[in-house]
């Protein structure tokens, strides 16, 4: 069996492996001589330098550093290995607990899979998997296509999007590390510390105050908890004794929406007319209004300084005006608030007294009314 697999593993290859023989070896031969000649010189490189007196010196310094190290640590292992046997013979009495729980993990898995084989679960599980993985490589898929869809516009704009990010961070270093940018940023973190040494004794504060307003919030919400619970049920009823009420308003305005939904559509009908109708019009006037507020402009361009110096004018004189009225009704006004005053004083008195005296009189009419009103209501 050997040989025949042998035999059908090794036939035709002679030829085309003497072929590649012969077409790659003196390309070898010239490459691994050129690396050959390569590694010498390095070699050689190397070993002038490790020879150089300078080199020597340094080495001797470092080797006899990391034989002092060596033997500084040498103390160490004594500690670690008594270390490491006590990590070990502490932790080996764990062992048996240790296997026993592996044991008993195994045991519960093997019982669950058997379980959700025979129960087919298993084959939901893999199955559901199966597409979960799916759909997430359609995902990826559908990501990767928006995204390189993204790229390919944003490249094709612009010069590129890579070759304008350049551009812009290059830009942006510039303006950060130039003098100018350098002094707003250190007056930015400047002003930002300044603020907040301002703000620490403020945060104190609010600490303080924050402890003083806990108690006052715990007091009050304890306070109100059962008003507003008692406010929640009373709510609560409320809601459910209106539900029947609401639901028949809701159901009614839907079937009036309902029955309105024609008169809507004929509303919309109507309103297209007029709106076309009015457009047309306000496009036939636009011309006609355009002209006369040109030949307005025109007309009152001119005359605008004339009208303001004769409202300038006018506002001047008012002020003169109106000291005068008030000089003049003030004496007046003075002399008639006691009139007024005496006046107002004897209506009062006049309609006191007459409510005063028809109070009896109704007091006595008030049986006779009712009367009549009973013998009308009975009749």
């Amino acid at each position: 069996m050997q040989l025949g697999v042998q035999e059908r593993l090794l036939t035709g290859i002679a030829g085309p492996l003497r072929q590649l023989g012969n077409t790659y070896i003196p390309i070898l031969g010239g490459a691994l001589g050129a690396v050959a000649d390569a590694f010498n010189r390095a070699g050689r490189e190397a070993l002038g330098f490790f020879n150089l007196d300078s080199t020597a010196g340094r080495m001797r310094v470092a080797l006899d550093q990391i034989a002092l190290g060596v033997s500084n640590a040498a103390g160490a292992f004594a500690p670690l290995t008594r270390a490491f046997t006590d990590l070990f013979t502490v932790g080996a009495t764990f062992m048996p607990r240790l296997g026993q729980a592996i044991a008993d993990v195994a045991a519960r898995f093997e019982a669950f899979i058997g379980a959700a084989a025979a129960s087919g679960e298993l084959a939901r599980w893999i199955e559901a998997g199966i597409t979960a993985f799916s759909q997430l490589g359609q995902i990826v898929g559908n990501l990767a296509g928006a995204i390189g869809g993204v790229f390919s516009a944003a490249n094709a704009a612009g010069g590129g999007l890579l070759a304008t990010l350049v551009e812009l961070t290059a830009h942006l270093d510039e303006a950060v590390n130039s003098v100018a940018g350098q002094d707003a940023l250190q007056a930015f973190f400047q002003g930002a510390i300044d603020a907040a040494r301002a703000l620490m004794p403020l945060i104190g504060g609010v600490v303080q105050a924050l402890g003083v307003i806990g108690p006052v919030l715990s007091g009050i919400a304890v306070a109100i908890a059962p008003l507003l619970n008692e406010v929640v049920g009373a709510l609560v009823e409320g809601l459910r004794a209106a539900a029947p009420g609401v639901t028949a308003f809701v159901v009614g305005f839907a079937e009036l929406a309902t029955a309105l939904s024609p008169l809507l559509v004929l509303l919309g009908q109507l309103a297209s007319v007029v709106g076309n109708v009015l457009g047309a019009a306000f496009s036939a006037l636009a011309p006609t209004i355009g002209a006369i507020a040109e030949v307005l402009v025109g007309a009152l361009q001119p005359v605008l300084p004339v009208i303001e110096q004769a409202l300038t004018s006018v506002a001047e004189a008012i002020g003169p005006l109106a000291d005068a009225l008030g000089a003049v009704l003030a004496p007046i006004i003075q002399a008639l608030a006691p009139i007024v005053g005496s006046v107002a004083e004897l209506l009062s008195g006049v309609l006191t007294a007459s409510l005063r005296a028809l109070t009896p009189v109704i007091n006595t009419l008030a049986p006779v009314i009712g009367q009549i009103v009973t013998l009308l209501g009975g009749a």
